[in-house]
């Protein structure tokens, strides 16, 4: 059982668990010093424009969203001792290498359940 399995979490339709990194602590350790992530887990700090990735150990996928939920910008396949920064999003979300599709898919349907409007209509985020 990881560390980040006894956060608070919010499960997608996608079957993506997104736990709450919603203390000093937890947002500090991130997932520095896990063996690794589950593809059905994601990690989300709110209100955070920037992350990195010293004392990981694996890479990661990380989604930068905005006040709605929704992907502004993802950077894929993300290694060790990086720095990532987006000055227009409104929280971050860490998910294993390959799994931000997925995440982003989930993200865009949440969304859509929560408006009451098609899936199919909801916005695409920017490609980068």
């Amino acid at each position: 059982m990881s560390r980040i399995s006894r956060y608070p979490f919010l499960e997608l339709e996608t079957g993506i668990r997104m736990h709450l990194a919603h203390t000093w602590r937890t947002r500090l350790l991130g997932l520095a010093l896990l063996p690794g992530l589950d593809p059905d887990e994601a990690l989300v700090i709110p209100h955070c424009t920037s992350v990195h990735t010293f004392g990981m150990r694996f890479a990661i996928d990380v989604v930068f969203v905005d006040r709605d939920w929704l992907p502004i910008y993802i950077e894929y396949d993300v290694g060790p001792r990086r720095v990532l920064r987006s000055r227009f999003a409104r929280s971050v979300i860490e998910v294993a290498a390959g799994g931000a599709g997925r995440l982003a898919d989930g993200l865009r349907l949440q969304r859509a359940l929560v408006d009451g409007t098609s899936a199919r209509t909801a916005p695409a985020p920017p490609s980068r």
